[in-house]
């Protein structure tokens, strides 16, 4: 499962993740509807996307604890921060 794999490649227990997870996404989302509604928020979500790996949710699998890990943490958190 890939909550297991996460949790193996953090060095903590699944269920952690687990919760991290539920309480992350509605902060993410929230975050990404503040930028929507603000005057040329639409433009940079679509400018933001953009620059994403289009296939990263078929390599889900393969990152954590893999050697793209580092790269995909810096890429979520670049893409954060551009939010």
């Amino acid at each position: 499962m890939l909550v297991d794999r996460i949790a193996s490649s953090l060095g903590i227990q699944s269920p952690m993740v687990r919760s991290a997870i539920a309480a992350i996404l509605p902060a993410i989302l929230a975050g990404i509807t503040g930028v929507a509604t603000k005057p040329g928020g639409g433009r940079q979500l679509t400018d933001v996307l953009g620059k994403q790996n289009t296939d990263i949710l078929g390599d889900l699998g393969s990152i954590f604890g893999g050697a793209k890990q580092n790269d995909v943490a810096k890429s979520g958190t670049d893409t954060l921060r551009d939010l």
